[in-house]
């Protein structure tokens, strides 16, 4: 399985106040990631940007792992969706894998989540 990496520097599509928002958040993080309703309130309000770029600088690459898995060949250890393939999201978030598996050509994608606040960028 490959290893993702994605912390690091402000890439330069993320804008500096984007950035500054989100590294804002990440020391408060634990705190709310504690609790699940503060979880909730923190996700159905943060600017879906803010989400992206929070989740960069916390390394959460799941969905890294999750889009190298279905597209990744069998005899790669992976699933090898077929492109026409109808494929549900659910709990997509600002569509990070979405995006991922429409730039490798797939076609039939949706996405389903419970912030309409995140679900903007999807």
């Amino acid at each position: 399985m490959k290893s993702y990496l994605i912390s690091g520097p402000k890439p330069t599509e993320v804008s500096q106040e984007t950035h500054d928002a989100a590294q804002a958040w990440v020391p408060r993080l634990l705190e709310i990631f504690s609790d699940s309703t503060k979880t909730r309130d923190w996700y159905f309000r943060v600017e879906p940007d803010v989400y992206d770029e929070t989740m960069r600088i916390l390394n959460f690459n799941e969905p890294y792992y999750i889009i190298d898995n279905l597209i990744s060949k069998q005899e790669e250890g992976g699933l090898e969706i077929p492109k026409s393939a109808k494929i549900c999201d659910l709990g997509c978030g600002t569509g990070i894998i979405g995006r991922h598996l429409a730039k490798n050509g797939y076609t039939n994608i949706f996405g389903i989540d419970g912030s309409k606040n995140v679900l903007q960028k999807s």
